[in-house]
């Protein structure tokens, strides 16, 4: 037959993904699917929550009254602590992680990329970066690309909410004068990460 074969039918894990601007309902969105997909699915572990933004206050009382279970989680923007939480959930078989936010995890890990590349520097006496540049993207993705490698292989359900942002490009214009320049538009959103 080839390369094709016959491919198993079983339990697949959500990746799912909410992005919104604050205040929009993607924590409480992530909940109650959570909530929901643990009760559908006749799960039995707990559901745990990576938390940057402390909401897991709020919900830990829903979540033990409509579960039977406590909410589980850390407080944390850490990154080694995400990848950390990821991996001990799915050794406790946990029902859903979710992680609110990754935007700030995304933050931390230019935030500290960006104090390597300044210390480096000071030590050679050079002035210190204010800002990342283009070289510096491709070592930061190298880093955040366990985190992507984890969520999608991972045998566990994972629900990440991050903050939107605005994509924009430059459009090229004409005044009323037929003199064109070059003005910055919103295009589309994003998630920030």
């Amino acid at each position: 037959m080839g390369i094709l074969s016959t491919l198993s039918t079983g339990q697949g894990y959500l990746k799912a993904g909410f992005l919104g601007f604050a205040g929009s309902g993607k924590t409480h969105t992530a909940m109650l699917l959570a909530i929901g997909m643990r009760k559908h699915f006749n799960l039995v572990g707990p559901i745990v929550f990576y938390d940057t933004e402390s909401g897991s206050q709020y919900w830990a009382p829903r979540v033990r009254e409509a579960t039977g279970k406590d909410l589980l989680g850390t407080r944390s923007r850490s990154f080694s602590d995400l990848l950390d939480a990821t991996h001990e959930a799915e050794q406790i078989a946990a029902s859903v992680l979710i992680v609110d936010s990754i935007t700030h995890v995304w933050r931390e890990v230019c935030a500290a990329y960006l104090k390597q590349v300044n210390d480096a520097l000071k030590r050679k006496n050079k002035p210190e970066k204010i800002r990342l540049e283009f070289q510096d993207w491709a070592s930061i993705k190298d880093k955040w690309n366990e985190w992507p490698e984890l969520y999608l292989n991972s045998k566990l359900h994972i629900i990440i909410c991050g903050r939107a942002g605005y994509e924009w490009e430059f459009e090229e214009r004409e005044d009323a004068r037929g003199q064109s320049f070059k003005e910055l538009v919103k295009v589309g959103t994003k998630m920030k990460v």
